[in-house]
């Protein structure tokens, strides 16, 4: 897909209204149901630099947002455009991208886990 400005501008815009409602809703409902899910969606504990760093509530939003629009580019600009994914693909694709996302929380459900081992020893 050729990367005009108009279209890297609506790009940009998708990604971050994503990042932002989805965070806005996480948020909501942690509030609502007492369940850490806006907590989980900011936490970077399982990335090896990041997660040594005490970040601010902020911070971390704020990379959500960057996550959140490397996803949008990710798809517009590199896997959308492959004709592999067209019609009922598309679920194909969605379901793709968000293996990682699944491989990362199952890494930090088990580190929490060793966590919690070490401390109740």
């Amino acid at each position: 897909m050729k990367m005009s400005g108009r279209t890297f501008h609506k790009v940009t815009l998708i990604g971050l209204i994503n990042g932002l409602l989805l965070g806005w809703i996480m948020k909501w409902v942690e509030m609502l149901s007492g369940k850490q899910v806006y907590k989980l969606l900011l936490n970077v504990d399982f990335l090896p630099l990041m997660g040594a760093v005490s970040w601010s509530e902020e911070s971390l939003f704020f990379f959500r947002l960057l996550f959140s629009l490397a996803i949008t580019y990710s798809y517009v600009y590199f896997l959308h455009p492959l004709k592999v994914f067209r019609k009922w693909n598309k679920y194909a694709l969605a379901f793709i991208m968000i293996i990682p996302a699944i491989m990362l929380y199952s890494h930090y459900r088990r580190c929490q886990k060793q966590k919690l081992s070490f401390l109740l020893i």
